[in-house]
């Protein structure tokens, strides 16, 4: 199994500012993202504190490429807000379940990251259905898990609070 767990990849501080500034940083324009997450990501470079955002995802880039053996370029990432009551259906990063084709916008993927920002909520556990794996989130912890069909994964329902995140997909840099 590839599931790598990071704890305290990212301080508590750290986490805490990318929170407070959530309120104040704008929202991807609807016609930018997946009805699902209408309202409630936003662009890392949209922050204040978007020269802090860089430097984790550098360092986040630098750690997938050190564990995964490949040199990894950022395919997307964003900062997302779960509200009370959402969850999501076991998925594949790259393809659909029902059709076996790749996925709109999804093609580009070899690996994911999640990075977890709080922990003061209840539900919104990464689960792996076919793994039997169920991963719980922690302030700061960093998950990183192959894109393919192998690690179907889903987040179960958030329960109490609200659950903020940092998801980014890498893809292999081939040699040219």
């Amino acid at each position: 199994m590839n599931i790598h767990e990071i704890k305290n990849f990212v301080s508590d501080n750290v986490c805490d500012l990318i929170v407070s500034e959530i309120p104040i940083t704008p929202t991807i324009p609807l016609d930018k993202v997946f009805p699902f997450y209408a309202g409630r990501n936003r662009y890392m470079d949209d922050f204040p504190s978007k020269n802090v955002l860089k430097d984790i995802l550098d360092k986040i880039t630098n750690k997938s490429s050190e564990i995964f053996k490949h040199k990894l370029g950022v395919t997307y990432g964003d900062v997302v807000t779960w509200y009370r009551g959402q969850s999501m259906e076991p998925h594949c990063d790259t393809r659909s379940l029902i059709t076996g084709f790749p996925s709109r916008g999804c093609e580009n993927r070899d690996y994911t990251a999640i990075l977890y920002l709080n922990d003061d909520f209840d539900g919104g556990k990464l689960y792996f259905p076919e793994l039997l794996v169920s991963i719980n989130p922690e302030k700061g912890k960093l998950v990183l898990f192959p894109s393919n069909i192998d690690y179907v994964h889903g987040i179960s329902i958030i329960s109490r609070g609200i659950r903020y995140s940092i998801p980014i997909w890498f893809h292999i840099i081939k040699n040219t």
